[in-house]
């Protein structure tokens, strides 16, 4: 089971999410691990919408308000709610496989030390490119391993470093963890998928 948060607030000392179930069933009741703080919450109540009755159980694909009971604390955006810290990696490396876009004329080759933010997930986190792997051909068939630059509109494999720990699954066992989009400032420069942990 898991589940990912968009936002959180605190309200009459009580914590609330909304959050969205990627995979599994969540209950009523249900204990479960916070990523990446690894901090604890049982399940007070799920609805459909802010005022709406208490649901028993809700599945994937359904977005919802749970409320906690807890501490009150605010849960980041991005992080990851699972019964089991199995079901999703708690990394700060991954292999993905990425399509870049137009590059900007300030950083006109891709090479490893290449710094942006990324979104995997809901997570927003700096990350710097560590190795680029291998660069594919348009036709994905034909390649170059270890190329030392790739330029826009390329297809490569790259290990990626995240500067902090981020929840992310790969690609084939949830999609939703495992997508990334790479940025700089507001412009969009790759997206791909996380092909394993590093």
């Amino acid at each position: 089971m898991v589940i990912s948060v968009v936002s959180s607030s605190v309200e009459q000392g009580q914590t609330y999410a909304f959050a969205k179930i990627l995979k599994g069933k969540v209950r009523l009741n249900q204990c479960l691990i916070s990523l990446p703080s690894r901090q604890p919450f049982r399940i007070n109540g799920l609805y459909l919408y802010d005022d709406g009755p208490t649901l028993q159980e809700a599945g994937a694909g359904e977005n919802l308000r749970i409320s906690f009971h807890s501490p009150a604390q605010i849960l980041p955006k991005g992080s990851v709610l699972c019964a089991d810290e199995a079901s999703v990696v708690l990394g700060s490396s991954f292999i993905a496989e990425i399509h870049l876009l137009q590059l900007p004329p300030s950083f006109p080759l891709f090479t490893a030390g290449f710094r942006c933010v990324a979104h995997i997930g809901g997570s927003v986190v700096d990350v710097e490119v560590r190795k680029l792997l291998v660069v594919w051909e348009k036709n994905k068939t034909m390649k170059r391993k270890n190329p030392a630059f790739v330029k826009s509109n390329s297809h490569v494999g790259v290990v990626i470093d995240v500067v902090k720990p981020v929840p992310f699954q790969v690609y084939e066992q949830l999609p939703d963890l495992g997508r990334i989009t790479l940025r700089i400032d507001t412009d969009t420069i790759g997206f791909g998928k996380i092909d394993k942990a590093a």
